[in-house]
């Protein structure tokens, strides 16, 4: 059973940036999300990924995001920019999450 990553959540990145993510739904068996991502200030943005019991992935434009879930549902992963593979950060999550 995949991890609940539906409805709002952000997460904050070594480099100091942050992201809000909105509006998130998932599809209880496939793990399979979308929504929508703000980065910073700029404009939000669609976004979507997939979660499991144990990891996630996604993508916010440039931005390749694969994290993994602990056993008391802490999210944590790394970035890398999908166009400059030298720009890499750590980032963890605000929000603490269940299995659907």
């Amino acid at each position: 059973m995949p991890m609940d990553v539906r409805g709002q959540w952000g997460l904050a990145q070594s480099n100091g940036g942050t992201i809000i993510f909105t509006g998130i739904t998932q599809d209880p068996d496939s793990g399979a999300f979308h929504g929508q991502a703000k980065v910073g200030t700029d404009t939000p943005t669609s976004f979507s990924g997939i979660a499991t019991d144990d990891e996630i992935s996604f993508k916010v434009r440039s931005g390749i995001y694969l994290g993994t879930f602990n056993f008391q549902g802490h999210l944590s992963g790394m970035t890398v920019d999908g166009q400059n593979g030298n720009s890499q950060a750590t980032w963890f999550a605000s929000k603490i999450f269940t299995p659907m």
